[in-house]
């Protein structure tokens, strides 16, 4: 089974995107997308992320994914979160948004904090048993990609959430993590194989990404699971670089 996660950049290269979407969905089984705009059964204003984004983004993906089912997950509002697409033939059974950071989406922010909306783990089990977990890690201007109370206890409350329920998992996403750092090693101590870390990975970004900041952000990490393939995929339709996992199911 394969599976690709991407920041989709709030859809700011939407149509190369959309472009790299459609290539890759005649041998991907499952898509985990971060920054991710709707319109469909969404209410209130737009958030203030990517101006020049696609603000349509989540019923793009859906023409595109014919053969997904796609699943939308809040995390400011109603109109900007997570959203993964499964395979048709596969399967979900179930999926689940547990917030890690915040209570919820409609938690109101101040002026400049809008980068410390909730932050929450989207969880959908296939029908093959499988978990796959969705991530989208706290952003917080001035601080980098280095440890925070914050993001301590959002890997903790994570683990938490996934404990709750037994079998394999694979979390993907966009951490906002540098890989030595004590909200990753939580996932370590608690047998999850950091596949960044593994495969000796000095990046997860394109081309579109300022060089003066952390190479770092993304990530593939399992638990219960046998990897076939894992790899940074070199296609900058975003500011960040797609992962692709392959596993066995």
């Amino acid at each position: 089974m394969k599976i690709i996660s991407l920041n989709c950049w709030g859809g700011r290269l939407s149509p190369d995107l959309l472009e790299f979407v459609r290539t890759r969905s005649a041998t991907t089984d499952v898509f985990c997308f971060q920054e991710v705009f709707r319109e469909t059964d969404a209410t209130g204003p737009l958030p203030p992320f990517h101006p020049t984004g696609d603000h349509a983004l989540f019923e793009r993906l859906v023409a595109v994914l014919s053969d997904f089912e796609g699943r939308f997950s809040a995390s400011y509002g109603s109109r900007y979160g997570l959203a993964t697409f499964v395979r048709k033939k596969i399967g979900i059974v179930s999926d689940t948004t547990a917030f890690v950071f915040r209570d919820g989406p409609d938690e109101p922010l101040e002026s400049g904090l809008e980068g410390e909306h909730a932050r929450s783990v989207f969880v959908v089990r296939l029908g093959n048993g499988i978990r796959v977990a969705n991530f989208h890690g706290l952003w917080r201007k001035g601080t980098g990609k280095d440890d925070l109370p914050e993001r301590i206890e959002q890997s903790n409350r994570m683990m938490g959430a996934f404990d709750r329920e037994e079998g394999p998992i694979a979390v993907l996403g966009d951490f906002n993590l540098n890989p030595n750092t004590e909200s990753i090693a939580v996932f370590e101590r608690a047998g999850f194989r950091n596949l960044i870390k593994e495969k000796g990975v000095r990046s997860t970004r394109t081309h579109h990404f300022d060089p003066r900041w952390s190479p770092y952000a993304d990530y593939a990490l399992v638990r219960g699971v046998a990897v076939r393939d894992f790899a940074v995929l070199p296609d900058a339709v975003s500011d960040h670089a797609p992962l692709l996992l392959e596993i066995e199911a």
